[in-house]
C-alpha cells in the first residue's frame, strides 16, 4: 500500500460539503458586490469570513464539535453578508434556506440548531438596525413583520431538517453496526465467530440479521452435540 492509500484526508467530508457552500455564498456575495457596487465591504468582510472557514474546518477533522458548531455560524454570517451586500434584495434571502439544508450532511441536530439560531438573530438586529438608520441591511425596507414572516418559514424548514438529520443518523447508525458484524463474523485469519457483538441500534434490519445469526449459531450447536452423541454411542 503507497503513501496516497494510507494519507488522512486533511477535511472531514461532512466540513468539506459545508465549506465548499460557504464558498459558493462567498462567490455569490462578490456577484452582488459587483451588481450593487457593494465590492469594498462583500472583499473586506467575505475573506476574513471565507480565510476562518477554512481554518476550521481543517481543525475539524480531530475537533468535531467544533466544526460542526462553527462552520454553522460562519456559513450564516456569510449569508448574512450577502443579504447586506445586496442591499437586503429579496432572492439573496433564498441563501439561508439552501445553506440549512446542507447542513443535514451533518446528520445532528446542532448544526441545523445553530444556523437558524445564528439567521434569527441576524434578522432581529440587522432589521432594527436598518430601521436606526446605522448602515446594516436586512430587507429593501426594514419590516420587523417580514422578519417574522421569514422565521415562521425558517422555523418549519428546520423542524423538517431536525427529522431528516435524525432519521439520517439512525440509518447511518443501523449501516454501521451491519458493517460490524459483518467484519466480526469473519476474522482476518478465516475464522469465522458467530458471537456477535452487543446491539448499538434498533434498527429493525440489523435485528433480524442478528436473529438470523443465531439461530444459525444455534443449529450449529445442536448438530455437533448430536455429532458427539452419535461418537459416544459408537
Amino acid at each position: 500500500m503507497n503513501a496516497s492509500e494510507t494519507a488522512t484526508p486533511v477535511l472531514h467530508h461532512n466540513d468539506l460539503v459545508v465549506l465548499l457552500v460557504i464558498f459558493a455564498t462567498f462567490l455569490g456575495t462578490q456577484a452582488y458586490g459587483v451588481t450593487f457596487d457593494n465590492v469594498g465591504i462583500a472583499l473586506m468582510l467575505g475573506v476574513p469570513l471565507m480565510g476562518i472557514s477554512v481554518m476550521v474546518a481543517c481543525m475539524g477533522r480531530t475537533q468535531r464539535a467544533l466544526s460542526r458548531t462553527a462552520l454553522p455560524f460562519l456559513g450564516m454570517a456569510m449569508v448574512g453578508l450577502m443579504i447586506h451586500v445586496s442591499r437586503g434584495h429579496n432572492e439573496a434571502h433564498f441563501a439561508v434556506f439552501v445553506f440549512l439544508a446542507c447542513l443535514v450532511v451533518y446528520r445532528h441536530a446542532m448544526p441545523i440548531l445553530v444556523g437558524a439560531i445564528s439567521i434569527a438573530i441576524h434578522h432581529l438586529s440587522f432589521n432594527q438596525f436598518q430601521a436606526w438608520g446605522w448602515g446594516p441591511m436586512c430587507f429593501a425596507e426594514a419590516s420587523f413583520l417580514r422578519v417574522v414572516e421569514h422565521a415562521l418559514f425558517v422555523v418549519a424548514e428546520s423542524g423538517v431538517l431536525l427529522f431528516l438529520a435524525a432519521r439520517a443518523q439512525a440509518e447511518f447508525r443501523a449501516a454501521e453496526e451491519i458493517v460490524e458484524i459483518a467484519e466480526h463474523l469473519v476474522s482476518s485469519d478465516g475464522v469465522v465467530d458467530l458471537n456477535l457483538p452487543p446491539a448499538r441500534s434498533n434498527d429493525p434490519a440489523s435485528h433480524k440479521l442478528r436473529e438470523a445469526l443465531g439461530h444459525i449459531a444455534r443449529t450449529i450447536e445442536q448438530v455437533r452435540q448430536a455429532t458427539d452423541a452419535i461418537r459416544d454411542a459408537s
